[in-house]
Formats: C-alpha cells, sequence, structure tokens
C-alpha cells in the first residue's frame, strides 16, 4: 500500500473517532480546572462535569514551614514498617504507640496525604524553633465528621521537651465551612526554643477527623500575640509522657561513642 493511501485511512479512522470533549491545558499549581462534554447522549450546552483536574505538590508547604513534615508527605508509612517520623500517633488509654494511618488524594486539603485522627489517639508532630527565638505564626486545618463543630478536634503548639508553655490554636470560626474543613491559628510573640505540635479530640467510638496542612513560620510581627494557655490535668501529663516517648523514639546524638579496645 502506498503511503498516500496510509495516510487516508488514517484520516478516516480518526474522524469516524472523533468526540466532542475539550480538555483545557493542565492548570498552573494550586488551580484546578473542570471539563465538560456534548458528546452523543448529552443536552449539549455544557452538561454535566467529565473530569476535574488539580495540581498538587508532592513536598507540602510551605517551604519556610518549622514543623519537619507539614502536609505528611513524609510520615505516612505501610503499617509495622514505622521508623523515627516527624509525626507519631498514641493511644491515649495506654500511651502505647498507634498506626498513623493516612487518607490521600482529593480527600485531602493540601498535597497528597493526611492525618486520619480516630477516638482515643493523640497526634504529636515535630518542629524547630523561629530564628533568634522570634515571633511565629501557627495554624492547622481538621476536617471533623459530618454534624461535629469545629472544637470536637483540639491543637496546641507546645515547647517540644516541656510543657510549662503551650499555646491552643482557636477555631477561627465554629462550624466547618463549605468543604467541610475547620480552620485553626495562633501566634506567639516570642518563641525562644524549638516547637511541636500537640492534637486530640473529642471523637466519639467509630468517628474519624481528617487532619493537615500544619504550619508553622517565623514573622517578626506575628497577627496577634496569644497568652501561655497551659495544658490541664490529664493533658498536660499525657504530653510530658509522650515527649518523653518521643525522644526515647529519636535517640539523635543519645548514645555513647563506642571506644574501641586498646592494642595490646
Amino acid at each position: 500500500m502506498r503511503l498516500s493511501s496510509c495516510l487516508l485511512l488514517s484520516q478516516v479512522a480518526l474522524s469516524a473517532c472523533h468526540v466532542d470533549e475539550v480538555i483545557e491545558p493542565a492548570p498552573k499549581s494550586g488551580s484546578s480546572t473542570s471539563a465538560s462534554s456534548s458528546s452523543s447522549g448529552g443536552s449539549g450546552g455544557g452538561g454535566a462535569v467529565v473530569r476535574t483536574v488539580s495540581v498538587r505538590s508532592p513536598w507540602g508547604g510551605p517551604a519556610q514551614n518549622l514543623l519537619a513534615d507539614g502536609d505528611f508527605e513524609l510520615s505516612i508509612s505501610f503499617d509495622g514498617h514505622a521508623g523515627p517520623n516527624s509525626w507519631y500517633a498514641f493511644d491515649t488509654m495506654t500511651d502505647g504507640s498507634r498506626y498513623l494511618r493516612g487518607e490521600t488524594g482529593g480527600l485531602c486539603r493540601t498535597g497528597l496525604r493526611c492525618a486520619v485522627l480516630e477516638a482515643n489517639m493523640v497526634l504529636f508532630g515535630r518542629g524547630t524553633g523561629g530564628p533568634d527565638g522570634g515571633g511565629v505564626d501557627a495554624s492547622a486545618w481538621a476536617k471533623p465528621p459530618t454534624g461535629k463543630s469545629c472544637d470536637v478536634v483540639s491543637v496546641s503548639l507546645l515547647d517540644c521537651d516541656q510543657t510549662v508553655f503551650s499555646v491552643k490554636l482557636k477555631p477561627t470560626a465554629a462550624t466547618p465551612d463549605d468543604s467541610g474543613w475547620c480552620s485553626y491559628a495562633a501566634s506567639i510573640a516570642k518563641a525562644p526554643t524549638k516547637r511541636c505540635m500537640y492534637v486530640d479530640s473529642n471523637l466519639g467510638p467509630g468517628e474519624v477527623a481528617l487532619f493537615d496542612s500544619a504550619v508553622v513560620v517565623a514573622s517578626p510581627k506575628p497577627r496577634m500575640d496569644v497568652a501561655s494557655s497551659p495544658l490541664s490535668g490529664e493533658s498536660a501529663a499525657r504530653a510530658s509522657r509522650l515527649m518523653r516517648r518521643v525522644r526515647d523514639l529519636t535517640p539523635l546524638g543519645g548514645r555513647a561513642p563506642l571506644v574501641p579496645p586498646a592494642v595490646p
């Protein structure tokens, strides 16, 4: 068969398989776009959405986040394969470690992964302090169960080594927004030591909440100067115990150097 005949047949085949669907180019980071189809069987004139395309960074953000893994991109692993991580999950009844479950993709607020917060469970996230002990702005997002208010999840910023100083991130609204997420925020005028995040909840048996987008950023002029709000009662005692557990799980530089035997 001659080349001209092959090209003619290829054009006929493409014409027969044509579907009247227009897909826009991939959007810029942080945006999304939808495509609709008016192919056979539809009513035409802007029919139902066929697909939604979104662009997300697999590295989380922002780049200046003082938390080691604010978007849980590096802390979610297979059950039984957990190692030294930035986030840890603990059982409130036993103080024992728990498997940190995660969700992916469009269920999360940002990035590719987010944490699943369950009943009788707390999250402990590791971070560092701001430059020269300056102020920091802290924020986080949680998606409570349907019908629950934002105060079902409690978020606090702690000194990583003691519970004497802590600041509670207050919900910016009493109820979730249209997408089902709650925002929490607080500021500290001075943060001379490294900061960690402590997440607790009043979830009932079988209830879960998603937790994502935890950010602590240095700020020369914080949004607000929040007074110290120490954890109370059992929460403070538990946080103190878990701090020791986290240090035991990550003994960086904590072991004495091995001394080689003397040569006879």
